[in-house]
């Protein structure tokens, strides 16, 4: 289950910068807070609950 909040729209050309972060996490169940920047300007939010499994479906950064 998502929610996401579009406050304006990225521009052609420009990097955008994504931070997550968790809130909670059980053995089933994760919570998060996502924000999307476009040169350090906040243009959308999204909160985040997913169901976790046992494998990783994308690679971690260490």
């Amino acid at each position: 289950m998502t929610t996401v909040n579009f406050m304006s729209a990225g521009k052609l050309g420009e990097s955008l910068t994504a931070t997550a972060e968790e809130i909670k996490k059980t053995h089933r169940l994760g919570w998060y807070n996502i924000r999307v920047y476009s040169n350090q300007e906040l243009i959308a939010t999204m909160e985040a609950m997913v169901y976790r499994k046992n494998q990783s479906f994308v690679e971690t950064e260490v």
